[in-house]
């Protein structure tokens, strides 16, 4: 089973590379009402991205948590939980 920090690493990736296209598609040298609409949308892409790196770190602690439970197993004692996907 792959270790699911290792998907949110790659997911944390995928994020930044989209932040670097959209900062670097605003880069346009043309002057004109579709040129500022284009501006708007690809900022709005870009605070949704900002948006997306904020609850793929969110998660990381919990999910680094649940892999280190997931290792482990089931512990001793009455209440003990198993973590089942």
């Amino acid at each position: 089973m792959q270790r699911t920090g290792l998907l949110l690493a790659q997911a944390l990736d995928d994020v930044e590379a989209a932040r670097r296209a959209l900062a670097h598609a605003q880069q346009v040298p043309w002057v004109s009402a579709s040129a500022d609409l284009y501006r708007a949308a690809l900022a709005d892409a870009a605070a949704a991205a900002t948006a997306a790196r904020a609850g793929v770190e969110a998660a990381v602690l919990p999910v680094a948590a649940l892999d280190l439970a997931v290792v482990r197993g089931p512990g001793p004692g009455p209440g003990t939980r198993t973590w089942t996907w």
